[in-house]
């Protein structure tokens, strides 16, 4: 008797999933493909390929393992999920998932959801939002892609936090929609809507790359919501691409874009960038640029076909092995260096230090640096500067504003500038 009705437990799953997999009411079932171990809350998926007519249930706390690759075809009632957390729910790798759903969200956690090590999650959302919580939702070491044809693409009602992650988005509305914060770290963001914002809440992004494309029409499809209550958005060592092809605009209109006046940019209150590259094209006011902000060094090979902006106190740097293609114009009010083994071809004005100087120096918009027996000393305001050589002898002491040159003997010196001090080979 016992043996039979272990067999019947077994089956449970596998008969309720065309209704629904209410995993929070069962005791612990293993097959072929999935296991349910109901003390730890742990559904683990090994190789599933299931369609069914509603989705699955899982307690608060659960853990969805993903071994292999799975795939969920889910085409439910309006408010079923494919997969729905009663509270809190974790998806975790080393697997893939893929899920295609109608009805209500593809994933959603009732609290709090994360996504972490997973080989691949990607979703197709017939209806619904891609990726839905209550809560917080957190994407760590995966690679998430979400295809949403009506809804949003991400939206949690709490703070969202990506790192060392690639997500790809492809919407109808929001890409990624939470009121509270988004925080983005060492990750790879891809977003495409055809209305609404790509990006909407508070937004702070570190050593990250975003790919934002706005194809609305309206000029309120946009890149960036900013709306009457502003935004926050801050951008640290980041390669920003941001476009708005079909007359929408980087910024929502109620503040100024992104427009660029000689080499300085005017970004709407509450935007910071620091140490970024971004590259607007944005089609409503006819502005096509690439714009330098802070400290960048390129990694890749780079080509401009429109404009290229050095902001003023900024430096762009072209390592060994990096070639950048200047085929539009240049505006350079900061400094260009080119190191040994690098690259520029194109148009040339401003400062650009060629890859034969050495001890190139840049700290807080003082610099300084030796070339072709010239030693090269910058300050942003009027500072004492005192140049001396090896052996200890003050070969030049002065006050200076801006770039000055002092013409020395060959030779390794110290340059002390303010309480600064550097060391140069001429």
């Amino acid at each position: 008797m016992r043996k039979i009705f272990t067999s019947v437990l077994a089956l449970l799953p596998l008969l309720a999933w065309g209704q629904a997999s209410d995993f929070s009411q069962m005791g612990d079932s293993i097959t072929a493909t999935y296991s349910w171990i109901s003390s730890t809350k742990t559904l683990t998926l090994k190789g599933l390929d299931k369609k069914a007519g509603r989705g699955m249930i899982l307690p608060d706390g659960a853990t969805i393992v993903l071994e292999g690759e799975n795939k969920i075809v889910c085409h439910a009632g309006e408010d079923d999920s494919a997969i729905e957390g009663l509270g809190s729910l974790t998806i975790k790798g080393p697997g893939s998932l893929s899920i295609e759903s109608s009805g209500n969200e593809s994933i959603l956690a009732e609290t709090s959801l994360t996504i972490d090590g997973c080989e691949e999650l990607a979703i197709n959302a017939l209806s619904g939002e891609g990726l839905y919580s209550y809560g917080t939702m957190t994407i760590n070491n995966s690679k998430v892609y979400v295809i949403s044809h009506e809804e949003e693409g991400i939206y949690p009602y709490g703070d969202l936090s990506i790192s060392n992650s690639i997500v790809n988005i492809q919407c109808e509305k929001d890409g990624i929609d939470t009121t509270p914060n988004v925080t983005i770290s060492d990750s790879e963001i891809t977003i495409s809507n055809e209305m609404d914002a790509c990006l909407n809440g508070n937004v702070t992004a570190i050593n990250s790359t975003l790919t934002l494309t706005a194809n609305g029409t309206d000029e309120y499809d946009c890149c960036f919501d900013i709306s009457e209550d502003p935004a926050l958005y801050s951008f640290t060592n980041c390669n920003l691409t941001l476009s708005a092809p079909n007359g929408g605009s980087i910024f929502s209109p109620q503040y100024e874009s992104m427009m660029t006046k000689a080499t300085q940019l005017n970004f709407p209150e509450g935007v910071t960038m620091e140490n970024t590259l971004c590259r607007v094209a944005e089609a409503s006011s006819n502005s096509y640029y690439t714009a330098v902000i802070g400290a960048y060094t390129l990694d890749e090979n780079l080509n401009i076909e429109d404009n290229l902006i050095i902001t003023e106190g900024s430096t762009l740097t072209i390592p060994e092995g990096i070639t950048l293609e200047n085929s539009g114009t240049l505006a350079n009010a900061g400094t260009i260096v080119i190191e040994k083994g690098g690259a520029m071809n194109g148009e040339e004005n401003g400062e650009i230090i060629k890859g034969d100087a050495t001890g190139i120096e840049v700290v807080e918009g003082v610099k300084a640096y030796a070339q072709d027996g010239t030693v090269y000393v910058q300050t942003p305001s009027r500072m004492p500067i005192a140049i001396v050589s090896i052996s200890g002898a003050t070969v030049a002491r002065a006050e200076q504003e801006g770039l000055q040159s002092y013409s020395l003997p060959k030779g390794i010196y110290i340059i002390c500038i303010g309480e600064q001090t550097f060391k140069v080979r001429n």
